[in-house]
């Protein structure tokens, strides 16, 4: 499968030599210029996905309605001789994107995220979204099957309800269980031989995903602390899991400028290449929130011998809401002026009522407070970005983060009075002409930005599906990311002794996905 080039709007400060792919801008001073409003392929996009349990589900409800949105906006955007409508548009819709495959009409409901950022639960969104490049459709049926097993057999007696019992609520098995399952069916087909390896980082010049932890990760936030070989124990810290590189520029005396401090910036935040851990570990980590699992484990060992890291939710303060994470992660990638949309979607949650009282209550409370992700929201919203959407039902649900209902061994519908209460009150608020007309803004955005990417030929059959290129000529095996810099190879190696043209065209490989159960 291949394409054309189709080179859209100049992407460089001035017009670069032909076919020179764009360099990464807003790495100097004067990044501070507004870009040109069809400078699209410079400005990040991020999606940020507040933590939240089960409540996830609503998140994923909005998220569907949003690409409905977007379906329409594309269609409505498009000339009249486009006759097809899809994300994947100009390229061909890959084989088996969806399980079961969609029909033509649904296929237009299907789009992405530039960047996802989350905290907790909906890391496993993040993840199914950009790493395993999956329709929201799929995810609202895949998290449905995994909160059944995550959720479904609580221990009766644990510190979540005692207080002083020395086990969690949920099993770790059953989490690690669910997330080796989803991970075996939804990598990428040539992963698939090898499921027990799928690590983290994805395709450079595709979504990204961070995933924010705190460590005893497209990024996840989580806490982490390390044993060393001597058994010294450092305290807990802060700490993104990243799909992609980013280095520590504080030495760089060209350095991209990023917002002043807010009193949101992580202190001492860790640097370095994206983060290869296997999926399932980014996912436990992510999800390993104080209470409800068990940190998780990992024995490393380098030169200095042995270490154990203990990773578990970072989902407190700020960081149950990783907007502002994710803003300065692009900025310090790409520059301040290059924060595109920002869409930062809530789960939902409801208050805490102060009004209770008793032990558990109290320390409910005070858990609900230290992750409260209105916070993050109020302090996005005075930044005054021209393009942030904060998607939230302010009112709440009333729904704990690990409700499952109705539950039991002999239950013949698990958990469907807890989706049928978020769906319900999604539908309510979606009603709202408001809530509806602010999605539809945002599609707009989102559509329009889709759209001018597409007339970049190489960068948009990167982008949308994943394409590596390979050469083909007898002495050569290289691959390159992007079709301009084949094509410089071949001009510069090959086009004098392959006077035949036989090896000018790539070999074109492309994120492949898996056969579902019921494909023919």
């Amino acid at each position: 499968m291949s394409s054309s080039s189709n080179p859209g709007p100049p992407l460089w400060p001035d017009s670069p030599p032909e076919g020179k792919r764009p360099v990464r801008v807003g790495t100097g001073l004067d990044d501070w210029t507004l870009p040109r409003d069809d400078d699209v392929w410079s400005q990040r996009n991020l999606l940020s996905l507040d933590g939240g349990g089960i409540r996830g589900y609503w998140t994923l409800l909005v998220l569907k309605r949003l690409m409905e949105d977007i379906a329409e906006e594309e269609q409505r955007q498009a000339p009249a001789t486009q006759k097809e409508f899809h994300s994947f548009w100009p390229q061909e819709f890959p084989d088996n994107v969806t399980q079961p495959p969609y029909d033509a009409e649904e296929k237009a409901n299907l789009d992405f995220a530039e960047s996802d950022g989350c905290s907790r639960h909906t890391a496993l969104i993040a993840i199914m979204l950009s790493r395993f490049r999956m329709t929201v459709q799929d995810c609202l049926n895949e998290y449905q099957t995994m909160s059944h097993m995550i959720f479904g057999k609580p221990r009766f007696i644990s510190e979540r309800n005692t207080g002083i019992a020395p086990w969690p609520k949920y099993s770790s098995i059953a989490m690690e269980k669910a997330l080796r399952d989803v991970t075996s069916r939804r990598c990428g087909r040539d992963e698939n031989q090898r499921t027990a390896l799928v690590t983290f980082p994805t395709i450079p010049g595709t979504c990204k995903t961070f995933v924010h932890l705190l460590v005893k990760a497209q990024f996840v936030t989580t806490m982490k602390r390390t044993k060393g070989p001597n058994g010294e124990m450092s305290s807990d810290t802060f700490h993104l899991i990243r799909s992609y590189d980013n280095y520590d520029k504080k030495n760089n005396n060209n350095k991209i400028p990023i917002r002043r401090d807010t009193g949101t910036q992580m202190q001492g935040k860790n640097y370095g290449d994206a983060d290869s851990y296997q999926i399932w570990q980014v996912a436990r980590a992510a999800t390993a929130a104080p209470f409800y699992f068990s940190e998780l484990k990992l024995i490393l060992d380098n030169h200095h011998g042995p270490r154990t890291i203990y990773f578990s939710d970072g989902g407190f303060g700020h960081t149950n809401n990783p907007t502002l994470v994710g803003i300065e992660e692009i900025e310090e990638l790409h520059g301040k002026p290059n924060v595109g949309v920002i869409v930062s979607v809530g789960t939902a949650r409801a208050d805490d009522d102060s009004t209770r009282r008793g032990f558990l209550h109290r320390v409910k409370g005070g858990f609900n407070r230290a992750t409260d992700p209105k916070i993050v929201a109020k302090q996005v919203a005075r930044e005054n970005l021209p393009f942030y959407f904060r998607i939230n039902d302010e009112a709440g649900i009333n729904v704990e983060l690990d409700e499952w209902k109705p539950n039991g061994f002999f239950t013949k519908h698990p958990g469907r009075d807890t989706l049928e209460t978020i769906e319900n009150r999604f539908f309510r608020w979606i009603a709202r002409m408001e809530n509806s007309k602010r999605l539809e803004e945002c599609a707009r955005e989102l559509a329009r930005r889709r759209r001018k990417r597409a007339e970049d030929g190489s960068r948009w059959e990167r982008y949308a599906i994943g394409a590596q290129y390979r050469c083909v000529h007898h002495t050569c095996n290289r691959r390159f990311g992007y079709r301009e810099d084949f094509d410089e190879h071949w001009e510069r190696v090959h086009a004098s002794d392959d006077l035949n043209g036989d090896a000018r065209q790539p070999a074109v490989d492309i994120w492949k996905y898996q056969r579902g159960a019921g494909a023919q």
